[in-house]
């Protein structure tokens, strides 16, 4: 999408990417603008509460763009909320489903009992070795934090934390059904942007617009510029 207006660099540009930039564009995208959104998405834009002669036409365009919107958002919220999971998963630094297991259970059988039989059993963890200032001022939340402290570690523990030596836990509760819906709706919108690149490379002037189904869309066609 950051790439869609220069197509013949389209590829080079798509090969060669900033991570960070990608970052700040979905962060920064102003769904609420209308005209900004429809750029982006490389739609046509004309006012919503202005309908068309072509009322089936104006419809499907309406609600395609409401639609878009409405996921962009989605995916928003998504990616801000998982973004520090995402960043240490992604770079292998923590893969720990149960990090509060007790390292005093030497036979395997009982420590997976044990872990299974927590209520964190379902949570996805990510680890920290900032303050918890630091973690607010990233995420604007406070961290529900967990901690495996060591006798010899108490007295310290402020110390520790002052000088971002101490490393915590943070953990979110992951309801599958949330990570494939937002999924979806992704894939919705990749398959429009996707669908609009190749008509657009064909010289077609139709124009997708998503439809709440994977794979399936609303095509308007558009009298072609003098």
């Amino acid at each position: 999408m950051m790439n869609l207006k220069d197509l013949s660099t389209f590829i080079k540009d798509e090969l060669f990417y900033n991570a960070g930039a990608a970052k700040e564009y979905i962060w920064n995208f102003d769904a609420d603008d209308l005209e900004y959104l429809t750029d982006q998405f490389d739609y046509k834009y004309f006012p919503l509460d202005e309908p068309w002669e072509a009322v089936e036409a104006f419809e499907g365009y309406r609600n395609g763009v409401l639609l878009t919107r409405e996921y962009v958002k989605e995916l928003q919220s998504f990616h801000k909320k998982y973004y520090d999971d995402y960043c240490q998963y992604k770079h292998g630094l923590s893969v720990g489903l149960a990090p509060m297991e007790n390292p005093l259970l030497k036979d395997d059988a009982d420590r997976r009992s044990m872990i299974m039989s927590t209520p964190l059993e379902s949570a996805l963890f990510t680890f920290h070795n900032g303050t918890i200032g630091d973690y607010q001022k990233r995420t604007g939340e406070l961290p529900a934090m967990l901690l495996q402290l060591k006798p010899g570690m108490q007295p310290y523990l402020t110390e520790l934390h002052n000088d971002r030596n101490l490393l915590f836990s943070t953990t979110h509760h992951v309801d599958i059904k949330e990570v494939v819906r937002i999924t979806e709706h992704a894939c919705i919108l990749m398959n429009v942007v996707w669908n609009n690149i190749i008509m657009r490379c064909d010289g077609s002037n139709e124009i997708a617009y998503p439809l709440p189904t994977i794979k399936k869309y609303c095509v308007i066609g558009y009298p072609k510029d003098e």
